[in-house]
């Protein structure tokens, strides 16, 4: 059985005139057998990102959460 674990990805949100401010959204994903991570929910927060996507993601220590490093595939949904 694959187990869900919440991955937070970093958005930068860009409010025009040199103004920007950062968000996170927490998204569930599946590990696959190579160590990616596949999106499980639609996301709200998080841009260019789907259900379905693949992720790269890494656990960091200090703060107990997996983040969001980079992409692996698309998946061709969009939302």
């Amino acid at each position: 059985m694959n187990s869900k674990i919440k991955i937070a990805v970093i958005e930068t949100i860009d409010e025009g005139k040199n103004s920007e401010h950062i968000e996170i959204e927490h998204l569930w994903a599946t590990k696959t057998e190579n160590g990616d991570y596949i999106v499980e929910n639609i996301p709200m927060v998080a841009q260019r990102l789907s259900l379905g996507d693949t992720l790269k993601a890494e656990y960091n220590n200090e703060d107990s959460t997996f983040y969001a490093v980079g992409y692996v595939a698309v998946s061709g949904n969009t939302t």
